[in-house]
């Protein structure tokens, strides 16, 4: 016997309680992080293999004398100094490879050149 009308409607009104539940605690886990990465005190910023800038937090931000809008979705050679093809090939190292990778360098930035122990860290998906 085929379900009735009013217990499909039932079932398709639960799933649809429940997709929106789990929409709701996505948004708030995504701000939540975004806010905790936003407001760190270290610099951090997320680059696709190829070496556009996919996010940044303020702090990095304002090490080039701007806001994250600024420098998201650009390529780093756009606004880091001098030859940027040793950062990307870690980048590409660190996305081919899965593994973190740790450098010291000193970086050449509007302000100045600063020494930074820099992590690489390769983000699935």
């Amino acid at each position: 016997m085929p379900p009735s009308p009013d217990s499909s409607h039932d079932q398709l009104r639960k799933e649809l309680e429940t997709a929106r539940k789990r929409i709701k605690d996505l948004e708030e886990s995504e701000a939540c992080w975004r806010e905790l990465v936003m407001d760190s005190g270290h610099p951090m910023g997320l680059y696709t293999p190829d070496g556009i800038l996919a996010a940044m937090n303020r702090s990095a931000a304002a090490l080039l004398k701007g806001q994250p809008d600024d420098f998201i979705g650009r390529h780093m050679a756009d606004f880091i100094p001098g030859d940027t093809s040793p950062y990307l090939e870690r980048i590409r190292q660190v996305h081919t490879s899965g593994t973190s990778r740790q450098f010291e360098d000193k970086i050449p930035l509007p302000g100045g050149d600063r020494w930074y122990l820099t992590l690489f860290h390769h983000i699935p998906g």
